[in-house]
């Protein structure tokens, strides 16, 4: 299998809480007793997040909140030994213990190989991705959270949290060396099952910032899934571990993710907790939560296929990308797998045109060039290679600065043969019809043909 066509399964559950009313259950049957039945779930995954809705601390500390959520430290081999290898911080508990209940569980989770992300002794910490390998890929995974006061988001020389606001340039900072950007919210409200408007225009602004995926947390209840731009937001994910005692909040849902070479498929696998432990329920329990979350979808469009054994639910997402065969020197477009555009290319060498996936980052009609001189080149002169219209693909090339990108040519002599001036180039006719058929936020597949890899 070439670097190109590796898979990679992303998971997440929503909150885990190893305090309070599950201390006893803890201490009487062992910190792996939650997940009893659920560890093998995510053998196969390649990430495995959950949101800690607690600290981790051997010290009795208290910062003054209504709760004080604080795990022991020996809860932590249950949550490595069930496959979590990262745990989201940015929530309204990881404080519950204060600066150091923080920084207990920061060192904790660093000594157990477990990555991170949300809160910290300073924003540069809190702001920090974990970061997983996959095969040839990386994965990024930040968070963030709407719930805390001012005065706990963290700063230049201030410990505390993440907020939705500090995440958007960090995101497209990160998408330069990360290949999926993965983001936890904390946010909404309790017992809520639809989401808050302001927590729908922050998922899209994540999404439009260069986010794969984000899942949501805090409400305690089931909510829905929407597909944005081909990219899903799950905007609660429900309780995984806690102990609450109501109905619903013992039912919630994992999320799996896979990501395919040219698509991408998301399941749910339904979850009931009874007496502290997370289990798979079957038959009708099964669909009926799995209908749940059909329901919560609705107002989303969102298209939802239930799988005969009622244990996932398939959700369709946009599966529209660009392919650029290097090789055979052709960009064609496809469009729920049927080819709907087509054409020759010029393609630069690979410091140029590296092979990869791409997002288009923007698109414009009349971009300008700065020559040799630093003399600005308006889009549609003769003098400027670019053509007339410019589509900008990420990532950014490190070396020189500049992005790469699929644009127009004037000289037409170029398309269909290796050299060109640029990193794509198509006829300016070509690509003023691609600019009307695609989106910002499609997938750009750079690739060789089989016979020259």
């Amino acid at each position: 299998m070439a670097a190109q066509d590796e898979s990679i399964t992303i998971m997440a559950v929503g909150d885990i809480m190893l305090a309070r009313g599950l201390s006893p259950l803890l201490e009487k049957n062992g910190h792996q007793y939650p997940f009893k039945n659920t560890g093998q779930i995510f053998e196969n995954a390649d990430v495995v997040i959950g949101n800690l809705e607690c600290y981790i601390s051997s010290q009795s500390l208290n910062a003054g909140n209504v709760f004080n959520f604080r795990a022991s430290t020996s809860s932590v081999t249950g949550l490595k030994k069930a496959g979590f290898n990262v745990l989201t911080l940015a929530n309204n508990h990881i404080f519950d213990g204060g600066c150091v209940g923080m920084r207990d569980t920061v060192k904790i989770l660093r000594e157990h190989n477990i990555a991170y992300s949300g809160a910290g002794s300073n924003k540069e910490e809190a702001i920090r991705p974990a970061v997983i390998k996959a095969g040839n890929k990386k994965i990024a995974i930040v968070a963030c959270t709407t719930l805390m006061p001012k005065g706990l988001m963290a700063a230049n020389k201030t410990p505390g949290v993440v907020s939705a606001d500090m995440l958007e340039p960090q995101i497209k900072k990160l998408r330069v060396y990360y290949d999926y950007i993965v983001v936890s919210c904390h946010w909404g409200e309790e017992l809520t099952q639809k989401p808050l408007k302001d927590d729908i225009r922050i998922a899209h602004a994540l999404i439009d910032a260069g986010a794969e995926l984000v899942v949501g947390h805090h409400p305690h209840v089931i909510q829905g899934i929407e597909i944005y731009k081909g990219r899903p937001i799950i905007y609660s994910l429900g309780n995984f571990i806690f102990d609450n005692p109501s109905e619903s909040t013992r039912e919630s849902f994992i999320m799996k993710y896979t990501i395919l070479p040219r698509s991408k498929r998301l399941s749910i696998i339904p979850i009931e907790r009874k007496s502290g432990v997370a289990r798979v329920p079957e038959g009708a329990k099964a669909l009926d939560i799995a209908n749940k979350v059909k329901a919560a979808s609705h107002d989303f469009n969102t298209r939802m296929h239930f799988s005969p054994d009622y244990f996932s639910v398939q959700i369709s997402s946009v599966n529209t990308y660009i392919e650029v065969d290097k090789t055979a020197r052709r960009l064609t477009l496809y469009r729920e797998e049927n080819a709907e555009f087509s054409c020759s290319v010029a393609v630069g060498m690979d410091d140029c045109t590296p092979l990869g996936r791409f997002i288009v980052a923007n698109k414009t009609w009349e971009p300008s060039w700065l020559n040799d001189g630093n003399e600005i080149v308006m889009g549609g002169s003769p003098d400027n290679p670019l053509g007339k219209c410019w589509m900008g693909i990420d990532r950014w090339n490190l070396n020189t600065g500049r992005q790469y990108g699929i644009h127009g040519t004037n000289d037409e002599t170029r398309i269909g043969k290796e050299s060109s001036r640029g990193c794509i180039e198509l006829s300016n006719e070509n690509i003023q019809k691609l600019l009307k058929l695609i989106n910002t936020g499609t997938e750009v597949f750079v690739l060789k043909s089989n016979s020259q890899k």
